[in-house]
This record gives C-alpha cells, structure tokens and sequence, in this order.
C-alpha cells in the first residue's frame, strides 16, 4: 500500500519488481511503513502494477547511471551483463549486448570478449522498457567534456503561493488512480492532489476527475497541507 499525497493506493507487486535500496537491489521487506520512495507504475492494470521502487537517494543514483558516463572497473562479465564497481564502492549491472558501442585507446571493439576484469571505464547506460539499463556506450578513456550552453536568460523569480486560495490554470494531465491533477498556472506546473471529496464541476453540472482533459481551463480552490501539497477541494472547468 502506496500513501500518494493524503490518498492511500493500493499496488500489486510481482516477481517482476525491481527494488532498490541503499544502491543495491533489495528484497521485498526493505522498505517500511512511513518510507519516502519512488516508484514506477503501470496504470493500466486494475490496481496498478508496481514495476520498480527505490529511496529517493538510490533513485537519483540510479538516474545518473541511466544518463550520464560513470567511472568504475570491471567486476565480472557474462553474455547478457557486464557488472561495473563504481568508484562510490557500488556494483551495478549493465545489459550488454552487441549494439553497446565498446571504444579501447580510441579504437572500435568487436565484442564484448576484449573488457577484462579490472580495467577501469566510463560507461553510459539507458533505461530499457523492461528497466533493465542497457550499455550504451563504454570507453577506457575519460569521455571529452562537452562545451556548456551559454546560460539561457534568467527567468523572474516566481512568488511562492498563498497556503489557501483559487487560482486558474490550463490542465496537462489528470491521473483518477492516483487521484493527482497537473495544472500549468502562473508561469510553473502545479501538482494538485485531489481527495475523494474534492469537486469537479463544469458548465453542464458536476463532472468526475476522469472527464477532465488537457488544455482545458479551470480554476482550482486549493489548500496546503502540513507537509506542503496542494490539496484541492473544488475545480471548476472553464472550457477547453
């Protein structure tokens, strides 16, 4: 069972999840009531799938992997996997496969058969749909440091909102499962969650969170909570 915002969510787990803890992967028990996690859903089932889950700090390292090069030496290698220990003293396991781009001193590798164990690398990986993370790019040799942007211009600070108020903004996405709204208002994107007693009206009457589409308008009546979301109690549709 899931707390999103001030709603409970009931998830089901599968042999497929893939759990995260403390940089590792983690058994079904490492997480107890009160964790702060995130997670991976897939929505379209009835109640949700929970595909992958981890806390907040193995979260943003597991992001850096997906993204960016990382440093590390070779553990051990097999057809599908090649395990890196990172220089923060973790393993991680990339999927290798033979459209992984392997470059030793510059040069093109053939196979994955030319990484020895020891030998220090950068890899870049990518998040994969079963969220396996693929080898992407790997190299024995620093990647070269791409030039920085010039810095777009600063954009004006924006005010921070009352803790209670209305305000009116064009809608991106509605989520009923979760029972979340995102709405674009004031120049930023809003995260309203939205109790089972939170009203929804529109030009005809009272509508459900799943009539709401996006682009229309609407303006929300809301309150902050004691941990700072946004609970809405009414939203009011305007119009497409």
């Amino acid at each position: 069972m899931l707390s999103v915002g001030t709603q409970p969510l009931a998830v089901e787990d599968t042999p497929a999840t893939k759990r995260w803890a403390a940089r590792k992967p983690a058994e079904r028990g490492a997480f107890g009531e009160g964790s702060l996690v995130v997670v991976r859903l897939n929505v379209d089932t009835d109640p949700p799938t929970l595909r992958e889950i981890a806390d907040r700090e193995t979260q943003t390292w597991l992001d850096g992997i997906r993204k960016n090069f990382v440093q590390g030496k070779i553990e051990s290698r097999d057809p599908k996997y090649l395990v890196l220990r990172l220089d923060d003293g973790s393993a991680f396991a990339y999927r290798a496969t033979d459209k992984s781009k392997l470059e030793l001193q510059g040069k093109p590798v053939a196979t994955l058969a030319d990484l020895e164990p020891g030998m220090t690398v950068w890899a870049k990986g990518r998040l994969l749909p079963t969220l396996d993370t693929w080898l992407a790019e790997l190299r024995d040799t620093p990647p070269a440091v791409q030039p920085k942007a010039p810095k777009a211009p600063e954009r004006p600070k924006l005010q921070p909102l009352p803790q209670a108020g209305t305000l009116q903004g064009t809608v991106r996405s509605a989520s009923p499962s979760l029972r979340l709204l995102e709405v674009e208002a004031q120049g930023r994107t809003l995260h309203f969650v939205c109790p089972q007693g939170c009203e929804f009206r529109g030009p005809g009457g009272r509508i459900a969170l799943e009539g709401l589409k996006a682009g229309a308008t609407v303006k929300v009546a809301y309150r902050r909570d004691s941990q700072g979301r946004l609970l809405a109690s009414s939203v009011e549709v305007g119009g497409p």
